[in-house]
């Protein structure tokens, strides 16, 4: 037998013995073999060798993600607590018109999902990135054509936020794209990013805790177009990681619309629910 095929089996059981895993959400114990390599292999992303010892979710905190599912807003894509209803426009978008076309969620923003972006975003468990922005591009894969979307843009940061966290949560969600895309067989889709085309220039509070009129207030007018030309005509897909009010979508758009982008649409890991 290779050597070659013995010495990652040999590595793994060393891992596995020396450096037990704990989920990065809730930290119980688990094993390599379950959790989120266990997800990737289903997903046919990645092998469970190739995720390397450092990117788990339990799969009871993975079970317990709530995906989004109709009946929700065909705008902003908000789920509606009331079963019986049909997809419908909510009342937030009717009065609300204009600015991103669609916006799609993987999940509701609860339970293990809020505490894995919470862990991630707040307490620096960056390792979550990865796990988290390939469940992104599962989503952006169901909702979306890759082809009929030209750009990728993170919502970016405050430098002084960005001091602060140490990172564009945002951003490291769309990191691994790439990556993604090329276990998918589907190329050129890196120069889909394009981290630097909005600017954050005017610092702005926290929006936790702000209604939905003083949510829109507080964002207007923060943020810039760095790169006007490079979008004129193109369909843009705008990226964060919760989506609330759509207060801080909606001034991203509008100033991506107004620099001469054909269309933005948006997508977020997790949404509140419409009541």
């Amino acid at each position: 037998m290779s050597y070659k095929k013995i010495i990652p089996d040999i590595l793994s059981v060393f891992l596995d013995a020396f450096f037990p895993v704990k989920c990065f959400v809730c930290g119980s114990w688990i094993d390599v073999k379950d959790g989120f390599s266990s997800f990737c292999q289903k997903t046919l992303l990645w092998e469970t060798g190739e995720m390397g010892n450092s990117f788990f979710i339990c799969k009871s905190c993975l079970n317990s993600f709530t995906p989004v599912k109709p009946p929700f807003c065909l705008k902003c894509g908000l789920m509606f607590q009331i079963d019986e209803a049909e997809n419908h426009i909510c009342g937030g978008c009717l009065k609300k018109t204009g600015k991103f076309r669609i916006a799609r969620s993987f999940g509701v923003y609860d339970q293990a999902l809020m505490e894995a972006i919470h862990s991630f975003k707040y307490r620096g468990k960056i390792q979550l990135a990865r796990p988290l922005g390939m469940i992104l591009f599962l989503t952006f894969m169901q909702f979306f054509k890759i082809e009929r979307i030209d750009i990728v843009v993170p919502v970016p940061l405050h430098k002084k936020r960005l001091r602060q966290r140490g990172f564009n949560q945002a951003l490291l969600l769309i990191r691994h794209w790439p990556e993604n895309a090329r276990q998918l067989k589907i190329d050129a889709f890196l120069s889909k990013i394009d981290k630097d085309l909005l600017v954050r220039n005017r610092w702005t509070e926290s929006q936790i805790g702000l209604g939905r009129e003083l949510r829109a207030a507080n964002i207007k007018g923060a943020f810039t177009l760095k790169k006007r030309s490079s979008i004129k005509g193109k369909n843009i897909l705008l990226v964060d990681d919760v989506y609330t009010t759509g207060a801080t979508v909606r001034e991203c758009s509008r100033v991506l619309l107004n620099g001469g982008a054909a269309s933005v649409d948006v997508l977020t890991l997790a949404q509140t629910v419409q009541l």
